[in-house]
């Protein structure tokens, strides 16, 4: 497995936090502002996922759940080497979600809160697991890191 740089979220508020954000970005070695908050994008927040993806040379390949999670287990080393998103019960916001970084195991090595109340928990064990995002350098364009800054583009 690679190595990450923690990126932690910038906004804690139920509904409006970027917790998804701050993960995309650690997952692609990016500062936090060259990512998108997709939360503020309403109902539209999925297609604006997809399309910063595919602007950075990656591609969504489709979301796992606990109950599918052995069967797509293989395509974890086909991703960001062994590290995913995945949702989890929010622990501070009731009947909310939250993203956080897990390895293959179901381990979280990244809570992007300030609180870290998921650091170190292992989500499947725990039961809090709600889906993880699978995603992979796109089939027409080698991934090969980043080193993006404000205002590059490469995709």
């Amino acid at each position: 497995m690679r190595n990450i740089i923690p990126v932690d979220q910038e906004i804690v508020e139920q509904g409006y936090g970027d917790c998804l954000r701050a993960c995309y970005a650690t997952l692609l070695s990016l500062p936090i502002d060259a990512v998108p908050n997709f939360i503020r994008h309403g109902p539209r927040w999925f297609l604006v996922l997809q399309q910063f993806l595919w602007s950075v040379g990656m591609e969504f390949i489709g979301t796992g759940h606990y109950n599918s999670y052995q069967q797509r287990l293989p395509l974890y080393e086909e991703t960001m080497k062994g590290y995913v998103k995945a949702s989890v019960a929010s622990r501070v916001f009731k009947g909310g979600t939250h993203a956080v970084i897990m390895n293959q195991s179901g381990l979280v090595i990244h809570d992007p809160s300030p609180l870290k109340r998921h650091q170190g928990v292992n989500v499947i064990l725990s039961g809090e697991l709600h889906s993880f995002d699978i995603i992979t350098p796109r089939t027409d364009k080698a991934w090969e890191g980043w080193s993006l800054k404000r205002g590059d583009s490469k995709g």
